[in-house]
């Protein structure tokens, strides 16, 4: 019987670490495609299901997306839709830059880039930027609803803008992403220029004025769009304007301004609709739809090569040896704890057990995402648990809320902070491999500690942390001695028979726990059936064990 059901778990353990390898396999198998960023690691599901020699049509799918789509001469459409991020974050940036590369091998007719999208990472946005002016094909930007911020840039760099009623552009204002936190004044200051020399770029290459772009950018900037008396008109900055005017009056300038308006005031970003965009010399017209532009341009949609943009394969921004070490120190510190909780006093596997959390979080703490708050609220956690263990009885708040601060302070250590607590795909991921993270270490923790209680004895160099066997020699003595511990429990047992039946009277509150003096004055220590009893409750005595009297409430 013993040996079927040693080995009923040991096929338990072994599906058990199946389970947690694949689990794990999410973290710590390293990319065979590469993405050309320092910090990614991770695993992509595209060409690692089957392996490819290179050269293959497999491996000429991940070098080019659009392998099987001929774009010479033709009318291409590419879709940017939703956040322009790294691919690592699960974006399209790769697949963009990509796709622009190829029209500058291939040479379509025409590339129309619909966005619809509120900007993203200004690395990811100027990437896509230099493709597409470096493809030097003819490109219009069709703005289906918004191109904010990076989006606004990534438009730019096309050499026609045309905008659909209702959408906008504009709101250029670079921001960190990933903290509530501003950026100071310097460090604002110097990002913004780099933007504004992109812009500029963008301005030099398809005769969009530098000035309105450049306001979309910085708060700072007053913008003005003066009229001249020959009927033509620029836009300027305020400086600009006093310069302008200087030049007039003393005649280094001979047109004469016949009116100067103010586009937006320093302070404010330059945010506009589509109709206020073809006012400024940002769009070139505006339609109902996008299919009313296809047929302004007598372009058949059937006709269009569609060019599929896939987002990349999410990716955790952490080294793939700290994942190993935060996967170790977790199931160090399951392991531990759950040992500990099952061993009397404080020990060996309480240590471990701290040990293995102080390095998980001494580790996202030299990553820059662990907070002290977000340690507090772990060590909280475990406070609460504590008093519902060993204080409360039974199992209820204290013993929820001390889980659920335990892991919040894992899972928000592990997580970037956010500049807002909305949800987004970037968010779910993260979210998503910490549970995977949090599930595998659980699993191999409690593999772990089962089968060092089911074959540790088994082990040499484990046998001195088991009672009785620290010496060959001492078998026997052990034997004897659990002979000796049977006879006075069995002895015992029969001396407590005689309150079999008997009632009384709690003198301490029974949480299961306590005395309880009979009606004939004898004092025991008894416990409940798992029922919280207040002292002075009237009980009898139910059943007789070999270290224990258990007692129930007597019914009305």
């Amino acid at each position: 019987m013993r040996e079927n059901r040693q080995s009923s778990y040991s096929r338990i353990t072994l599906f058990l670490s199946v389970l947690a390898a694949l689990a794990c396999s999410r973290f710590f198998i390293p990319s065979f495609q590469s993405h050309s960023f320092e910090l990614s690691f991770g695993l992509t599901e595209s060409a690692c299901a089957e392996e490819s020699a290179p050269g293959s049509d497999q491996q000429a799918k991940a070098d080019d997306p659009f392998a099987d789509q001929d774009w010479a001469s033709k009318i291409v459409s590419v879709p940017l839709q939703g956040p322009i991020l790294p691919d690592f974050m699960g974006g399209q940036e790769n697949a963009l830059v990509k796709a622009f590369e190829k029209a500058g091998k291939e040479k379509p007719k025409l590339v129309i880039l619909e966005i619809d999208s509120p900007g993203g990472a200004v690395n990811s946005c100027d990437l896509i930027t230099h493709a597409i002016l470096k493809a030097d094909v003819p490109t219009v930007a069709l703005i289906l609803h918004k191109a904010i911020s990076g989006g606004a840039l990534v438009a730019t760099s096309c050499k026609e803008i045309v905008m659909v009623k209702g959408s906008r552009i504009g709101d250029v204002q670079p921001m960190n992403m990933m903290s509530s936190e501003g950026m100071d004044e310097r460090t604002a200051e110097k990002i913004e220029a780099d933007v504004r020399a992109m812009f500029s770029a963008n301005a030099d290459a398809n005769g969009y004025p530098k000035p309105v772009l450049h306001a979309m950018v910085s708060r700072s900037i007053a913008l003005y769009r003066v009229t001249f008396s020959d009927g033509t008109h620029e836009y300027y900055k305020e400086p600009e304007v006093k310069v302008l005017e200087e030049n007039i009056t003393e005649g280094r300038e001979k047109r004469k301004i016949k009116n100067k308006e103010l586009v937006v005031e320093a302070g404010k970003l330059l945010h506009v609709s589509a109709e206020d965009a073809v006012g400024l010399d940002l769009a070139k017209e505006v339609v109902d739809s996008r299919e009313a532009f296809y047929k302004s341009r007598e372009i058949d949609l059937l006709e269009v090569v569609q060019a599929k943009i896939a987002p990349g394969e999410f990716q955790l921004n952490l080294p793939r040896t700290k994942l190993l070490l935060l996967g170790i120190f977790l199931i160090v510190g399951i392991a531990g704890t759950l040992t500990e909780m099952h061993a009397p006093g404080f020990g060996i596997p309480g240590a471990c057990g701290i040990i293995g959390f102080a390095g998980f979080f001494a580790i996202l703490v030299m990553h820059g995402t662990a907070e002290p708050w977000e340690i507090g609220l772990f060590i909280l956690g475990i406070i609460l648990l504590v008093i519902e263990i060993v204080v409360l009885p039974g199992f209820g708040v204290a013993g929820v809320s001390g889980i659920l601060c335990i892991l919040s302070g894992l899972g928000l250590a592990f997580l970037p902070e956010w500049d807002s607590f909305s949800m987004t795909h970037y968010k779910w991921e993260f979210m998503a491999r910490f549970s995977l993270l949090l599930l595998s270490s659980g699993i191999l923790a409690c593999v772990g500690v089962g089968a060092l209680l089911m074959y540790g004895r088994k082990l040499a160099f484990l046998r001195v942390f088991y009672l009785g066997e620290e010496l060959p020699d001492g078998r026997e003595a052990l034997v004897e001695a659990r002979s000796h511990q049977e006879d006075e429990h069995e002895h015992l047992q029969n001396q407590n028979e005689k309150y079999l039946g008997k009632s009384g009277v709690a003198e301490t509150t029974l949480r299961p726990s306590g005395k309880v003096r009979l009606d004939d004055g004898t004092q025991l220590d008894v416990v409940t059936d798992g029922r919280l009893l207040q002292s002075g409750t009237k009980v009898v005595v139910k059943d007789i064990g070999m270290n224990r009297i258990l007692v129930v409430p007597v019914e009305n």
